[in-house]
């Protein structure tokens, strides 16, 4: 098993609970709208992508600060 198969697993899990969570939660909302929980589970999916860009991105700003020192 190499490290994206566990990566996307850990999606996977992570985006599964926050989909649950968002039934659980549109269970118990008594208005409805097909067009809020279309967003809802969408954004349950996207999220934890958004949060890796965001990862990805902080190292890779540190790595292009380190270079810049040390060629300085």
């Amino acid at each position: 098993m190499d490290i994206s198969t566990i990566l996307m697993g850990l999606y996977m899990l992570v985006a599964l609970f926050v989909g649950a969570m968002t039934y659980a939660e549109q269970c118990q909302t008594p208005a409805r709208s097909r067009l809020f929980t279309g967003l809802a589970y969408l954004t349950c999916a996207l999220w934890p992508l958004a949060i890796a860009a965001l990862l990805v991105s902080l190292q890779l700003d540190r790595m292009a600060l380190a270079r810049r020192q040390a060629h300085a």
